[in-house]
């Protein structure tokens, strides 16, 4: 067998693997998404919210690139935000994977499921021919392809599938190198298209590409002793690779660029509280309990191949050496690794100095990339490398020992290894649950998809609202079917707004709150699920003197929205910093105007982790008018409600936003649900009116009830 046709069986053979490593999910590929852990035996309806907003992405580029590539930002979530899509990855690199699949079986859910498999299928051949290249072994190449492509950490992150799109990273390494040895054009300008493929994958996989690659590249350059004119030249493409990331990525910096900055969808996820947990150290790297780990297969592997390129620089391995391979490697995995350690790793004896905070504050939009580990996925890369190099070292030495059964010998050597490699690799069968198929809606959803009106003129909005109740990422994804403007939204961040339009949602039917919702949003239909709502919740909705549905279908009411009095859509786009929506400026009030009365009112019992209606009627003493309803946090008046339980000890505060600005002398009564503590016992349920970073406006225990959390709510 020709030298061309062995490397072929290698590529295939890798590929062929991939498919046995992931089964069943090329069975399960337009029906089925990832469950991570069974754990939809206890939630019937858990499918990870992130995989409904990943699945949205994918059809929505899918649709929207080929037809009207200048509405691609313009998502139909988080309306009327502008340019929502930038609150998550736009995952174009994946576009030559998921765009046929997606015309090909019209479903979303197949070009999702595609880009995941065509990580593990097409990242280990591509990492097969770099190291095919450097080592010039077939056995090195299987090896390297596997230790890539079957990388423990794809197996654990099967739910997020910006991470898997890897496939394009050995090949522009490949020309890269190419390039710095031959100097031919072509070959950098394979390298450079490759490497913008691969940062569109995703923002985590391009900081870390850039990162590593520009000390890769003065790294190999000199170690091959090539004109240092050359690898000038590798440098200039490698930058010129990133003008097209930096054009797609402007409407990111546009969704930034408000005074009033985006804020995380979940109030746990924000990044003060993630990132000081989320970073790797060098004993997290050995531990096989963490995500990053790298397999001790693998490292087994990659330590041998270290261990050889140390002790003999000089070896020959293919048309390189051994150092110039390790150095290399290690000019490419050194600055992942310090990535991975998060801005809030501190530099040993330098009295608590973080050397990386600096980097995460002026790098753009870095500052809101919360999972720092994650950077260390890609060390997977340089493993494979040096796991590969001691496979091609390991292959030579059989060669010469058994020089004719060697012919045998080192291809068994090989597939031993690859076994080894794929042994270590996955912990367990791959479990996968049906998923909502997008030709089939619910009824509401064919319903509104029937409804005619312009874009601007329908949006909706679905109750319950909000990602802690993994409601939303239910509706993005059906947003797909109806495509009518969504006012719910889901996905890392979210706009300043969001915070209260879900504030003002959870006070529906009351009609200051739907008033307020109708300016600030132009929503229309207002969809009611009756089915995800407590039973408390559904009686405030099916109330002989409440409002009259539009429509009902199965469980699921659907009311019209009136037009309302002022169009703030424009505010809800570009949130004004010194006055709220009405135009209150927002400004400390006097001490005299800081006076008001609160009374709240609510059931005696309650069970434990229910919500229950609380009623508070607020009443401005002052003499000046209250600023209220607004997303700016600094000085805006609020309503604070928290648990005190029998020791005394406060919940976590939930702040209330008002539907409008109070005016003197006014009264105002609103009613919002709030979740009762999950432990039996008496308790206080303690409201107060503030005025956030200047002080409280009621007296201290003016709005305090007495409520009973038993096994059985008594309502």
């Amino acid at each position: 067998m020709s030298r061309g046709l062995r490397t072929g069986a290698v590529l295939l053979g890798l590929a062929l693997l991939a498919f046995w490593m992931t089964w069943p999910w090329a069975r399960d590929l337009t029906t089925s998404a990832y469950d991570p852990g069974g754990v939809s035996a206890l939630y019937p309806h858990f499918v990870h919210p992130d995989i409904h907003l990943n699945v949205w992405i994918v059809g929505w580029v899918a649709r929207t690139l080929p037809t009207v590539p200048g509405r691609l930002y313009d998502a139909g979530i988080y309306y009327p935000v502008r340019y929502p899509f930038a609150y998550s990855e736009h995952m174009l690199g994946g576009v030559p994977i998921t765009l046929p699949v997606y015309w090909l079986t019209g479903s979303a859910l197949a070009a999702h499921q595609a880009l995941i498999l065509a990580g593990f299928v097409l990242s280990g051949p591509a990492m097969a021919l770099l190291v095919r290249f450097w080592t010039g072994s077939n056995p090195a190449a299987a090896v390297g392809g596997a230790l890539y492509a079957f990388a423990p950490w794809r197996f654990r992150y099967l739910v997020w599938v910006q991470h898997h799109a890897t496939f394009y990273l050995p090949l522009a390494l490949l020309f890269a190198s190419r390039f710095l040895r031959d100097g031919k054009r072509a070959d950098a300008v394979a390298a450079g298209a490759l490497l913008t493929a691969q940062a569109l994958c995703a923002y985590s996989i391009a900081y870390a590409l850039y990162a590593a690659m520009i000390p890769f590249l003065a790294v190999h350059g000199a170690a091959l002793r090539v004109p240092w004119r050359r690898i000038g030249a590798g440098l200039a493409v490698c930058a010129l690779s990133a003008v097209p990331v930096a054009a797609v990525s402007l409407p990111y910096l546009l969704a930034q660029a408000p005074e009033v900055a985006p804020v995380s969808a979940v109030e746990e996820w924000a990044a003060e509280r993630v990132l000081p947990a989320s970073g790797a150290t060098p004993a997290r790297y050995l531990d096989a309990g963490r995500p990053f780990y790298v397999g001790h297969v693998a490292l087994a592997l990659a330590l041998g191949g270290l261990a050889l390129a140390v002790g003999r620089p000089r070896r020959p391995v293919g048309e390189f050496t051994a150092g110039v391979l390790a150095a290399s490697v290690l000019a490419f995995a050194a600055p992942l690794f310090v990535l991975s350690l998060g801005p809030y790793v501190e530099l040993p004896g330098a009295g608590g100095l973080r050397p990386l905070a600096r980097v995460w504050d002026i790098v753009p939009g870095l500052r809101l990339y919360r999972v720092p580990y994650r950077f260390g996925f890609q060390l997977a890369l340089p493993v494979a490398m040096l796991g590969g190099l001691f496979a091609a070292v390991l292959e030579r030495a059989v060669r010469r020992r058994w020089s004719r059964a060697g012919a045998l010998a080192a291809p068994a050597l090989g597939t031993v290894l690859v076994a080894a490699v794929c042994w270590g690799a996955r912990a367990g069968p791959i479990t996968l649950r049906r998923f909502p198929d997008e030709e089939r809606p619910p009824a509401v959803y064919a319903w509104l998809a029937q409804q005619t009106c312009d874009r601007d003129a329908c949006p909706v909005l679905e109750l319950p609202a909000g990602a802690a109740h993994y409601a939303d990422p239910h509706y993005v994804y059906w947003s797909l079917t109806h495509r009518l403007p969504l006012v719910n939204g889901y996905s890392g961040y979210a706009s300043a707004v969001y915070p209260v339009v879900l504030s003002l949602a959870a006070q529906l039917p009351s009609a200051a709150a739907a008033e307020s919702l109708a300016r600030l949003t132009g929503v229309h239909w207002l969809v009611v699920h009756l089915a995800r709502l407590p039973a408390p919740e559904r009686t405030v909705w099916q109330a002989p003197d409440g409002p009259v549905p539009a429509a009902r279908l199965e469980d699921d009411l659907v009311f019209t929205m009136g037009p309302a009095a002022a169009d703030w859509r424009p505010l809800a786009q570009r949130p004004p910093a010194d006055m709220t929506f009405a135009g209150t400026p927002l400004a400390p009030l006097p001490a005299e105007d800081r006076r008001g009365e609160l009374r709240i009112a609510t059931s005696p019992s309650v069970g434990p982790g229910e919500p229950l209606r609380v009623s508070a009627t607020v009443h401005n003493l002052g003499a000046r008018r209250w600023p209220a309803f607004t997303s700016v946090a600094h000085h805006r008046v609020a309503l604070e409600l928290r648990w005190l339980g029998a020791r005394g000890v406060p919940s976590r505060t939930e702040t209330i936003v008002f539907p409008r600005d109070i005016a003197p002398a006014e009264e105002l009564t609103m009613s919002v649900p709030v979740r009762a503590p999950r432990a039996p016992g008496t308790y206080q349920l303690v409201a107060t009116v503030v005025q956030e970073g200047v002080g409280t406006l009621t007296p201290d225990g003016a709005g305090r009830a007495v409520v009973q959390v038993t096994p059985q709510s008594a309502s």
